[in-house]
């Protein structure tokens, strides 16, 4: 990984620089191949001259002239030789392919340090491109990791080659020869001095473009602290903008404001007149309804004393006529004929009856339709009200809307009194055939109501089922409606027209209905009523 302080610290030489790199970039590997002296394990004379070191221990002992000497199979160092040893088929790799796989390993890293150089060399760096340098960052970063794992492998390859090399020794020593001993010497150091000057070149190579590497960082990283000052500039200048544009947008604000307070003003205004337009409305509708209280009394007074004459003259009517009964039966007619006298009965019956139902008839349905009124005022009072703000004046007119609702009470009060007295003088019987009415009427209210409703859903689902169809012939034929929808149109407004045909005929005999029962409950009623006078 890098060094953090490389990439914080902007003031560095470029020595601390190549030295950061150097520690960073460069594995360990390399350098201590470099430093085989401080080598702390047991060496090996073989191995001492293959990598150049002073040889440790004495020196090989020249053989007897005339007698081959051969090395000892306990030789501990030959077993752990040849437990690895590379079968002689095996072509082995030269020192000049050594040197090129070291060079093609070296090629990215040329090529790393090309790209990095025409990245840094661009002169326009925007500051919108600063996600873009880290991430050029971290890719640096990346490319030098995937280098020192080349550079180990490339380690490895030559540990192989030198480990190959001691096994090649190795064998040599077994060898009888002084000539091949000395031959294989002088090639292994030919070799040695090669795998040196490869590794000094890397290193070399390395350094350089470590060093060349830094100072692209260090443009680059100048660059970057140019492109911050001028983005410094544009945002004092922008902010410059910023406070001028918030100035301008308080001001049309206040001006907002102000226009804001003027239509308040101009709304308060008409409040006020309207508040005084619904004072003056609720004034006149108060008299309307003293007015109307007055009527209703006259009217129940007049309807009562109405009540008590004719009462009066039946009273009179029956007693002259049973006294004609008396005088008839006593002195003319030993029979009575009582389906005449029963019949006039009746008709004296009905009459009182159908006097007094009528005029109790009228007089609730003056006094529902006041309440309704009313009660219709009184609404429109309390939501005008509701729209009102919370005043003395507010204050009083819902006080009357209040006594407006007490009057309607009042008047609900004086109506249920009214019903009370009508109940009393219908009879049981009649009392039952009302409801008996009620019901069937109901019955037929729920299932006009339900006829209603099953045909207006059909009509929904016909209609819902055209439109498709419509939409689906435009969207095939371009907009184009064909003969099958046009008929299927006609079709459609023809049901229309026969289903509110037949919505009407319902309301027609819904009405009819109605009307023979309230007939029918008026001639049992007045019917009952006559017999029980009788």
């Amino acid at each position: 990984m890098v060094s953090m302080e490389f990439l914080t610290t902007p003031k560095l030489s470029y020595r601390h620089i190549l030295t950061l790199l150097t520690d960073t970039f460069l594995p360990e590997e390399l350098i201590s191949m470099a430093a085989r002296k401080n080598y702390s394990q047991p060496r090996d004379t073989a191995k001492d001259v293959i990598l150049g070191l002073t040889p440790s221990g004495q020196g090989a002992r020249q053989p007897k002239e005339g007698v081959v000497g051969f090395a000892q199979p306990g030789n501990v160092k030959a077993e752990r030789a040849t437990n690895d040893r590379v079968p002689y088929h095996v072509k082995k790799p030269s020192s000049g392919q050594l040197y090129e796989s070291l060079q093609e390993s070296s090629d990215p890293i040329l090529d790393y340090h090309g790209s990095t150089q025409l990245v840094t060399t661009s002169p326009y760096i925007r500051v919108s491109d600063y996600a873009e340098i880290r991430q050029q960052i971290s890719s640096n970063r990346e490319n030098v990791l995937s280098m020192s794992h080349e550079i180990n492998k490339l380690r490895s390859v030559t540990d192989l080659q030198l480990k190959n090399l001691m096994i090649a020794v190795e064998e040599l020593k077994r060898k009888p020869s002084v000539d091949a001993l000395a031959s294989c010497s002088a090639e292994i150091k030919g070799l040695h001095e090669k795998i040196r000057a490869t590794e000094n070149s890397i290193l070399r190579d390395t350094a350089d473009r470590q060093s060349k590497l830094g100072e692209d960082l260090s443009n680059r990283f100048l660059t970057i602290e140019n492109a911050l000052k001028s983005q410094s500039g544009k945002l004092d200048k922008l902010d410059l903008k910023v406070a001028n544009d918030i100035a301008g947008r308080v001001r049309a604000q206040e001006e907002q404001i102000e226009n804001l307070n003027k239509k308040l003003a101009d709304e308060l205004a008409k409040q006020k007149s309207r508040f005084h337009q619904i004072n003056e409305a609720l004034l006149s509708f108060e008299k309307n309804i003293e007015h109307g209280r007055s009527k209703i009394d006259t009217t129940i007074n007049e309807e009562i004393q109405r009540r008590k004459l004719h009462e009066r003259s039946l009273v009179s009517r029956i007693g002259s006529i049973e006294e004609r009964l008396n005088l008839y039966i006593g002195t003319t007619l030993c029979t009575i004929i009582v389906f005449k006298i029963r019949r006039e009965m009746q008709a004296i019956a009905a009459d009182k009856g159908k006097v007094n139902m009528e005029g109790l008839l009228l007089l609730e349905q003056r006094v529902t339709r006041a309440q309704s009124e009313l009660q219709q005022n009184q609404k429109e009072l309390s939501r005008e009200l509701g729209n009102l703000d919370d005043n003395d004046a507010v204050k009083k007119l819902k006080n009357r809307v209040a006594h407006l609702a007490s009057v309607s009470d009042h008047m609900t009060s004086t109506q249920e009194q009214i019903r009370e007295k009508v109940d009393k003088q219908i009879p049981k019987d009649l009392n039952d055939l009302a409801a008996k009415t009620d019901n069937i009427t109901k019955q037929l209210l729920t299932r006009l109501n339900k006829e209603e409703e099953e045909r207006f859903l059909a009509i929904k689902e016909l209609q819902e089922a055209f439109q498709k169809l419509q939409l689906r012939d435009s969207s095939s034929n371009g907009g184009t409606t064909s003969s099958s929808n046009k008929q299927l149109q006609r079709e459609l407004d023809e049901c229309k027209v026969a289903i509110k045909k037949l919505a009407e005929s319902v309301t027609t005999v819904k009405n009819v209905l109605d009307k023979k029962i309230t007939d029918e409950s008026r001639k049992v009623l007045f019917s009952d009523h006559s017999f029980d006078t009788c």
